[in-house]
C-alpha cells in the first residue's frame, strides 16, 4: 500500500508515516524508480495491534 493509504488506515498523516519508516518502526519497500515506496499490509496491521 501506499503511505496515503496507510496513514488513512492509521489515522495518521503521511508525514507520520514517513518518519515511522524513517525510525524503522514501518518496514517500506522502494520501487525501482527510487521514489515510490510500499508498504505490506501485514506491517500496518501490526502497528494496530496493542502491545503488552
Amino acid at each position: 500500500m501506499t503511505k496515503q493509504e496507510a496513514a488513512s488506515l492509521l489515522g495518521l498523516s503521511p508525514r507520520s508515516i514517513s518518519r515511522k519508516m524513517k525510525e524503522g518502526v514501518l518496514p517500506y519497500r522502494r520501487l525501482r524508480n527510487g521514489r515510490a515506496v510500499r508498504i505490506r499490509k501485514v506491517d500496518v496491521e501490526r502497528l494496530l495491534k496493542p502491545t503488552r
